[in-house]
């Protein structure tokens, strides 16, 4: 066991070599000690990475590595600067893929669908203008909230609508805003401003899906009016 802590592990036997029984064994039959000796990858002048790993192994409990500070792994000898954060960086991924909840599939697959996401638009007190991106299968990749304010609206531009599309790589998307005074039929502004984005989005091969107003007395839609 000494010849395995001392000697440069490139001179141990391939079998004691903790990467080469990774490659031949399997991940599953290595040791933890062998995993973390992997991980920390190159040891001292007096020490190599498996003596390293060993000595960390017996301090802590196997529980207790994610744990450790950064400031934590630089006090251990042989673990540098980099291998601290390189070290608290995998434990704090590891912790994150096992703890943090999966993200949330939203299929927008139909009108109804849409209407669930605004929902909350129907009751502000302002106007919104929301932009919807979705990917070729409808999932639902971005909504975000473009102007609030009538000004603001009333000012949009349509490359302000479409921009987001293409830094969510969205293949289609939906225009919506709100009419707080309770009615949901289109002014003049709201028309011309769906055939200006109906233009560009033609121009640059997007899908315009619709745009729809809505108001707590019900809602506007340009796609089912055929005014798209």
């Amino acid at each position: 066991m000494n010849e395995r802590y001392h000697k440069k592990i490139s001179d141990l036997p391939t079998t004691l070599r903790p990467r080469e029984k990774l490659v031949t064994l399997g991940v599953k039959k290595l040791s933890n000690l062998d995993l973390l000796a992997i991980l920390i990858g190159t040891g001292t002048q007096r020490e190599n990475a498996i003596k390293i790993a060993s000595k960390i192994i017996h301090k802590y409990k196997l529980e207790e590595l994610p744990n450790i500070s950064l400031d934590g792994w630089q006090e251990i000898p042989g673990i540098g600067e980099i291998k601290a954060v390189q070290l608290t960086a995998m434990f704090e991924l590891s912790r994150r893929i096992f703890t943090e909840p999966a993200e949330e599939v939203i299929i927008v697959d139909s009108y109804e669908k849409i209407l669930e996401l605004l929902k909350d638009l129907r009751k502000a007190k302002k106007e919104h203008i929301v932009g919807i991106y979705l990917d070729g299968q409808s999932k639902l990749l971005a909504q975000e909230t473009i102007a609030i304010g009538r000004e603001n609206v009333s000012y949009i531009h349509p490359k302000d609508i479409i921009q987001p599309a293409f830094i969510h790589d969205a293949v289609s998307f939906i225009v919506a805003h709100n009419h707080p005074n309770g009615e949901p039929e289109p002014s003049r502004e709201d028309i011309k401003l769906t055939e200006r984005i109906k233009v560009i989005a033609n121009e640059l091969d997007l899908h315009f899906a619709d745009h729809i107003i809505v108001s707590e007395n019900g809602e506007y839609s340009f796609k089912r009016e055929g005014k798209i």
